[in-house]
């Protein structure tokens, strides 16, 4: 479905606030088909908002409003959509309460002002916001599709998920995602424009922390030709992709370890915790992670892991050498089903050769196959380990297979 998205305030405009409610509302839209044709920023001005509003509503099916549902005299927002469509405004006692209740909860004084945000436009349905005073709302015209979200980008997230639990996307589209790492999307778009595609069906491409999705919509309701379009991309793009329709590449990589009843460990340096603490924020982590130990220190290495002082002093703890060698001891202290470890630059060291170098290391006890995978990583320090850890899980699920 095509869309739009009105934001309104003159913070904006006047370059005090960072506009993010148009990607939050963009990213969010795209996981249920939704896509983002147009926006706009208006100040808080009744005609601004009037005209504007009115317009986007006649171009698209959709058109989401972000902004200007406070106490104060500038948020207008409410008032603005009823009187552009022609409905009254409706005291929400329930929402009033609610209000009540929240003030006293924190202890503060509700003024009459606030009275404001329990009025809504007849028809529609109000979204709670469970952080904040102002409730979201939603209503249908002529059969399009109209939703009002608080301008804080926290309280916006929680009320634009909370309608999407209204939103049954499945009612009108179908949405798959093929999830990709180690393939930019240029090439990938390349590629991908190669496959015939039905006309029915909408493929396109989005780039994300760690790699780029595919994500493929359509209005047919043909869940057989959906499903061998997805393994047409997948089978195309074998060598990159890890997941279809997947939250996340840890949630991917703990799935695939509990489906195959499989233990893990990590042994740690440059990650300094990073893949286990990735993988434990999901839940039932405990029933495949066995432990992860950071060995930061060329001491730890030795003391934990049993890797020789002479290789350290020859090789250097960034090296293939030392990979191996705290495999090895990873090995010697776990029964795991596959074990990695990384080790490595995540910072600048004012040498070419070495910035951003890490040595990963993967065995799997199964096939007793050990792979060591030498990269060079870019960007800042965090981004560097996140990349180490994404590429870590990117393996494990390979060698999965």
């Amino acid at each position: 479905m095509k869309a739009a998205v009105l934001n309104i305030g003159n913070e904006i405009l006047l370059g005090h606030t960072v506009n993010t409610d148009l990607s939050i509302i963009a990213d969010t839209g795209g996981n249920f088909g939704i896509q983002i044709e147009e926006q706009r920023t208006v100040k808080d001005n009744k005609e601004s908002i009037v005209e504007s509003f009115l317009e986007l509503l006649d171009k698209y099916n959709m058109v989401f409003l972000s902004g200007g549902l406070g106490p104060t005299n500038d948020d207008i927002t409410t008032e603005s959509v009823a009187y552009a469509l022609n409905r009254e405004l409706v005291f929400n006692k329930e929402i009033f309460e609610r209000l009540q209740s929240y003030f006293k909860s924190k202890g503060r004084l509700m003024t009459d002002n606030n009275r404001k945000q329990a009025a809504f436009p007849r028809d529609c349905q109000v979204i709670n916001n469970e952080i904040g005073t102002a409730c979201g709302f939603f209503l249908r015209e002529n059969k399009k599709w109209v939703i009002v979200l608080p301008g804080p980008p926290r309280e916006l997230k929680t009320v634009l998920d909370n309608f999407f639990k209204f939103y049954n996307a499945d009612e009108h589209f179908k949405i798959r995602t093929v999830n990709t790492y180690g393939i930019g999307e240029s090439a990938l778009e390349e590629k991908l424009r190669k496959i015939e595609i039905d006309g029915d069906y909408s493929v396109n491409t989005y780039v994300n922390k760690i790699g780029v999705d595919i994500k493929i919509v359509s209005s047919n309701n043909d869940e057989n030709t959906m499903n061998k379009l997805v393994k047409t991309i997948c089978e195309s793009f074998e060598d990159y992709v890890y997941d279809t329709d997947s939250i996340n590449i840890s949630k991917s990589l703990l799935d695939k370890l509990l489906e195959n009843n499989k233990k893990i460990v990590f042994g740690e340096s440059c990650t300094g915790g990073h893949l286990s603490a990735q993988l434990t924020k999901n839940p039932g982590s405990s029933k495949s992670l066995l432990g992860s130990i950071v060995t930061y220190s060329d001491q730890a290495k030795m003391r934990e892991l049993n890797v020789n002082k002479e290789s350290l002093e020859k090789h250097t703890a960034v090296s293939e050498q030392v990979a191996n060698e705290m495999l090895d001891g990873l090995i010697e202290k776990f029964d795991a089903d596959f074990y990695a470890v990384s080790t490595g630059y995540a910072s600048p060291t004012g040498d070419d050769k070495t910035n951003g170098l890490v040595f990963i290391g993967i065995y799997d006890k199964a096939k007793d196959e050990r792979k060591i995978i030498r990269d060079i990583y870019y960007g800042s320090r965090l981004q560097i380990i996140d990349r180490v850890t994404s590429n870590v899980f990117f393996n494990i699920l390979r060698q999965m297979r």
